[in-house]
């Protein structure tokens, strides 16, 4: 195919420039005595124009090329680059600092808390939302420990699903219709540069601007899936506490969203890979360049819409919220009422008691 290729490219050039040099000696006839150069020297300088021409078309193809091969490698490249997570070792080394800096805070309260519960409180329910706090500071100062462990399982969740993912369909049907997408506009570029200096530049905008923009999404998405996990110990050292448990949250989505945006990206490799086996039988007449091209900018887009559609996210941590927060505090206050000196209760014979009048 690359053969074939550079024999059109010659071919065209030779054909251009034999073209050029008849226009040339033609204009020199008719002008006849105007002319004052001599028809060999005519055509030496058309010879070096064109040839200075060309040059500069061949030198934009091949920058262009060095440009364009880059990118293309992100294609072959791109299972690796969805299922890649940061590694453990550098982030359990950033996530110590933020564990040592909290775990100190989280102590003193608990001292503290318990401290109030046993010689300062002496109503029921202020003893029953202390042990509620007690809980919840045990509770955090668990999860805060535990933190580097709870990354590594999220990592390991969404890295394995998306493999799982993947495997449901050949995925290099995807990667093979996003390189002819690209090399169909990388032709329409070389193309056109031969026939103009600045033909295809915008076509060679259109197509390095798409390439670029997946390997920048997934490097942003390899940053801040590691910069967020750093940040998960403050994370729930905010959600801890109620002036600030919408920072926590917020935070705690957003590592949610960019870790498993791998799952995102697997299920869009599926269904192009679906499509491109399927659409051509069910629409013959859809150009087959059309179908390439929208699945490329479909890839593109799909960090896009998972931004936009996993704020359930949010909803899902509220319904947690709920959940677990209702049942702590009514134990709680159930268990401080029930072992704090209560009294018998006598409302239970006095409504079983006949009446005075008989």
């Amino acid at each position: 195919m690359k053969n074939k290729t550079k024999t059109l490219v010659l071919a065209l050039i030779l054909v251009y420039l034999a073209g050029a040099l008849s226009l040339d000696v033609l204009a020199t006839k008719m002008k006849g005595a105007y002319s004052k150069a001599p028809w060999g020297e005519g055509f030496i300088n058309v010879f070096t124009s064109e040839a200075a021409k060309f040059s500069r078309k061949g030198l934009i193809i091949w920058s262009g090329s060095l440009v364009h091969d880059f990118y293309l490698s992100i294609y072959p490249n791109m299972p690796t680059l969805i299922t890649a997570n940061p590694p453990m070792w550098s982030i359990k080394h950033f996530m110590g600092f933020f564990i040592n800096l909290i775990e100190p805070f989280y102590i003193v309260a608990i001292m503290l808390t318990g401290f109030y519960i046993i010689f300062v409180s002496q109503s029921p329910v202020n003893r029953a939302k202390a042990k509620k706090w007690f809980g919840k500071l045990i509770i955090g100062l668990v999860l805060i420990s535990i933190s580097p462990l709870l990354v590594e399982v999220l990592y390991f969740i969404s890295s394995n699903l998306s493999k799982q993912i993947m495997n449901l369909a050949d995925v290099e049907l995807a990667l093979g219709s996003f390189k002819a997408a690209s090399q169909g506009l990388w032709d329409m570029f070389k193309y056109l540069t031969m026939i103009h200096r600045y033909g295809g530049v915008e076509i060679f905008l259109i197509d390095t601007v798409v390439m670029m923009a997946l390997y920048l999404i997934m490097f942003m998405r390899y940053i801040m899936a590691g910069l967020l996990a750093v940040l998960l110990p403050a994370a729930l050292f905010f959600y801890s506490w109620d002036l600030t448990r919408n920072v926590g949250k917020m935070m705690f989505e957003q590592l949610i969203i960019w870790i498993f945006m791998q799952m995102g990206w697997a299920v869009g490799l599926v269904i192009v890979s679906v499509a491109v086996v399927t659409l051509p039988s069910v629409a013959p007449s859809m150009p087959i360049e059309f179908l390439y091209i929208t699945s490329l900018l479909f890839m593109m887009a799909v960090p896009f819409m998972i931004l936009g559609v996993m704020n359930w996210m949010g909803l899902s941590i509220f319904m947690f919220e709920v959940v677990q927060a209702a049942p702590l505090s009514s134990g709680a206050v159930l268990f401080g009422e029930t072992t704090i000196e209560r009294k018998p209760v006598v409302e239970e014979e006095v409504i079983v008691k006949p009446p005075e009048d008989y």
